[in-house]
C-alpha cells in the first residue's frame, strides 16, 4: 500500500498538489464561515437565519448571469494556452470584459427585482447580500484553475474569510444584527476579488488587450449551451428554496437550511475532485483511448468514495444536528439523513457534465439539464406545497437519482 502511495505521489505529484490547494480553499470557502453557523442561528433564530440565507439563494440567480457559461470554456483555454503571455492575457481581460457587461444587466435587473413587494420590506438584505455578486465578478478563480495554480487562491481566501468571521462574531451580538451577516459576507468576496485581480495582472504581467466586438459576441455564443445547462440546474436547485420561501415562509427555510449547509459543506469538499480533475482530462482530451480510461476510474473511485461518507453521515446526522445548534430540531435531521443519499447521487451531475463538455457535446448537456429541469417541475410544486422542506429534501433526491441515469444513458448512447 505505501509503495503504492509513493508511486502515486510519483506521478501525480501537481495533481495532488492542487488537490490539497482546492481543500484549502473549500475550508476557507464553506468551513470556516460555517462555524459562524452555529452562533449565527443562536442570536438571531431560525426566522431570520432562513431569511439570509433566502437572500443568498436569491443571489445564486444574479451570479448565474454573470457566470453566463463562460468558466468552463475559459478554463479549457487557459489550461491550453498557459505558456503564452499574450493568449493569457488576451483570454483574462476577454473574460472580465465579458462579465462586466453581464454585470451591468444583473444591477438593472435587481433594482426593478427590488420593486417587488414580497422584498421590499427587507431590501436592505438583499441590497448587503448583492455585494456577493459583484465579489463573483472581480475573483478569477477560473484563472488559477487554468494554470493549476490554486494555493494562490487558498491564500487570498484564507484571510478574507477570516475577517468575516471576526466581523460576525464582534459585530452580530442581538437578533437585529441580523443585516451585518450578508454585509460581511459581501465584503469577504470583494475584498478576495479584489486582491487576487491585482495580484495576478502583477504576478503574471498580463497586458491589456481589448477584445474585439466579434470575439465578445462568439465568446457569449461559445457558452450559451452551457449557461442554459446552468439555468436549469439552479431551477430545479436554488429554485425549489425560493418556492419553499414563498410557500412555508422564511422558517421552513431556516429549517432546511440547517441540514443543506452541512450538506453543502461537505458537497463542496467532495467538489473539489472534478475541479481537480476538469483541467487533467482538458489537457488529454484529444486522446480519446486515454481520457475514457481515467474517466472509468474516476467513476470506479466515486463510487467507493461517496458509499462511505453517505453511510457515516446518515448515521452521524443526529449528533451534527444537536451539536451544533442544540436540541430541538428533529426535522432537521431528517432532511440531512436525506441528503446524505443524495451525496451518492450528486457528483456524478458535475463529473459527467464536465466528460460530456471535454468530449464538445455541450448541446447534449443543454438537452439532459432541460429534461431534468421538467422533471424537477414536475415533482417540486407538489412535494413543497404539502411537505414543505421534508418534500424539498425528497425532490432533491429523486432528481439526483433522474440525471444520474439521463447522463449515462447519454454517455452511452453518444459514445462519448
Amino acid at each position: 500500500m505505501l509503495i503504492y502511495i509513493k508511486e502515486g505521489w510519483k506521478n501525480n505529484k501537481a495533481l495532488f498538489l492542487n488537490f490539497s490547494y482546492m481543500f484549502t480553499i473549500q475550508l476557507a470557502n464553506y468551513i470556516l464561515p460555517f462555524i459562524a453557523i452555529p452562533y449565527i442561528v443562536r442570536i438571531v433564530g431560525v426566522a431570520k437565519f432562513g431569511l439570509v440565507t433566502f437572500s443568498y439563494v436569491v443571489m445564486a440567480y444574479f451570479n448565474l448571469i454573470v457566470d453566463y457559461g463562460f468558466k468552463m470554456i475559459i478554463i479549457k483555454d487557459i489550461s491550453r494556452f498557459r505558456n503564452s503571455n499574450k493568449k493569457l492575457s488576451f483570454l483574462f481581460w476577454k473574460m472580465y470584459i465579458s462579465q462586466f457587461l453581464l454585470l451591468i444587466l444583473s444591477i438593472l435587473i435587481f433594482l426593478i427585482f427590488l420593486q417587488l413587494p414580497q422584498f421590499r420590506q427587507d431590501y436592505v438584505v438583499f441590497v448587503f447580500s448583492f455585494g456577493m455578486v459583484i465579489g463573483n465578478v472581480l475573483f478569477p478563480i477560473w484563472f488559477f484553475q487554468g494554470i493549476e495554480k490554486m494555493q494562490y487562491i487558498a491564500i487570498f481566501d484564507f484571510i478574507s474569510r477570516l475577517l468575516y468571521l471576526f466581523a460576525i462574531f464582534t459585530f452580530v451580538k442581538t437578533r437585529e444584527d441580523y443585516i451585518y451577516i450578508p454585509l460581511f459576507n459581501s465584503l469577504a468576496f470583494i475584498v478576495t476579488g479584489l486582491s487576487s485581480f491585482v495580484y495576478i495582472v502583477y504576478k503574471f504581467k498580463l497586458k491589456f488587450i481589448f477584445p474585439k466586438k466579434i470575439q465578445i459576441i462568439n465568446f457569449f455564443k461559445s457558452g450559451w449551451h452551457l449557461f442554459l445547462s446552468s439555468l436549469t440546474v439552479n431551477l430545479y436547485s436554488n429554485f425549489n428554496q425560493l418556492l419553499l420561501g414563498f410557500f412555508a415562509g422564511y422558517t421552513s427555510v431556516g429549517v432546511y437550511s440547517l441540514a443543506e449547509k452541512i450538506f453543502g459543506a461537505i458537497m463542496k469538499v467532495i467538489g473539489i475532485a472534478n475541479v481537480v480533475m476538469y483541467p487533467v482530462l482538458a489537457k488529454i482530451s484529444n486522446n480519446k483511448e486515454l481520457l475514457e480510461i481515467k474517466f472509468k476510474k474516476l467513476i470506479k473511485y466515486y463510487s467507493v468514495s461517496l458509499i462511505i461518507i453517505s453511510s457515516i453521515l446518515v448515521i452521524l446526522a443526529s449528533f451534527i444536528i444537536r451539536l451544533l445548534f442544540g436540541e430541538g430540531h428533529e426535522t432537521s435531521i431528517f432532511i440531512l439523513q436525506i441528503l446524505a443519499i443524495v451525496l451518492l447521487f450528486r457528483p456524478f451531475g458535475q463529473l459527467f457534465t464536465n466528460y460530456l463538455v471535454i468530449n464538445k457535446k455541450n448541446n447534449i448537456v443543454s438537452k439532459i439539464t432541460f429534461q431534468i429541469m421538467i422533471f424537477n417541475m414536475f415533482l417540486a410544486l407538489p412535494l413543497i406545497y404539502f411537505f414543505n422542506e421534508t418534500g424539498l429534501a425528497f425532490t432533491i433526491l429523486f432528481v439526483q437519482i433522474f440525471q444520474v441515469c439521463i447522463m449515462l444513458k447519454y454517455i452511452k448512447l453518444t459514445g462519448a
